[in-house]
């Protein structure tokens, strides 16, 4: 049985230092410590599908998934605007920046994730010619955790326009255990389980970014800070590129370790997960 226990543990010292110390560099510490998460789990899980009869098909330059919403946390967002600001050429960034304003422009009036899949529009880091991910190194942790085993079905998922996402789950025998977080439902897959622990993991840390006085005293949350700590665990990636990309990126970037209301309103996920 694969356990998903080891995460909020991981995230608790990385988050409080951050509350504690607000910057670039600790956010990024926040983000690293959940990709070797992911990394390590995910490598789980294909030792356990292999032990199982059963092999990932994931390959390079396969990219049925990258034509999804992908929700991002903060820390993901910070690390991996000043990552591309520091690796890519101003070239392929300009064209992240104006594939992601047509995603934008595109998804502002859906429903819900499954129309922006039905138009089978691709990520705006995607790269069209190679079909490879423009920002790999510091992919999210949404996309470092898709696993099929099943190349087939997901091709079959992408050719047919009925389908309203990929289907492709890990076989039931490798049997993930999704561990049940206090006061919260229990969640039904490992992107809902990540986002919860990072709430979880670090609520009381996060209270103290925007409250003065100590959650001790009893003192209720207001719904603005609880919308915006629910802001922080829903970005979408297209618009905080969009976002971090343009204008002055310093500051940009600034604004969104100092978690202010108008960064976070622009990187939202605009539509409501299916």
């Amino acid at each position: 049985m694969i356990e998903l226990n080891a995460l909020a543990p991981l995230l608790e010292p990385v988050i409080k230092k951050f509350s504690v110390n607000p910057s670039v560099r600790s956010a990024k510490g926040v983000a690293c410590t959940l990709y070797e998460w992911g990394d390590s789990f995910l490598t789980s899980l294909g030792e356990a599908a292999e032990a199982n009869g059963y092999s990932r098909t994931c390959v390079d330059g396969c990219s049925f998934c990258c034509h999804q919403n992908v929700q991002i946390s903060l820390f993901e967002a910070i690390m991996i605007g000043d990552w591309i600001r520091g690796n890519l050429e101003e070239e392929t960034r300009e064209s992240i920046v104006r594939r992601a304003h047509i995603l934008r422009l595109d998804s502002s009036r859906d429903r819900d994730d499954s129309e922006r899949w039905s138009r089978r529009s691709p990520c705006s880091c995607l790269d069209k010619e190679t079909q490879r991910c423009l920002i790999y190194p510091v992919r999210p942790i949404e996309c470092r955790l898709s696993f099929s085993h099943d190349r087939h079905s997901c091709q079959s998922d992408f050719d047919d326009a009925s389908t309203k996402r990929l289907s492709v789950n890990p076989p039931e025998e490798l049997s993930i255990q999704l561990p049940a977080i206090p006061n919260m439902s229990s969640p039904n897959s490992i992107a809902e389980f990540v986002s919860m622990s990072f709430i979880y993991s670090g609520f009381g840390s996060l209270i103290r970014l925007f409250i003065n006085s100590p959650t001790s005293t009893g003192r209720a949350v207001s719904p603005t800070v609880q919308n915006k700590l629910l802001s922080m665990m829903n970005l979408e990636l297209g618009n905080t590129l969009e976002y971090v990309l343009t204008g002055d990126t310093d500051q940009r970037l600034k604004a969104l370790v100092r978690l202010k209301g108008e960064a976070l309103s622009d990187c939202e996920k605009p539509t409501i997960p299916v």
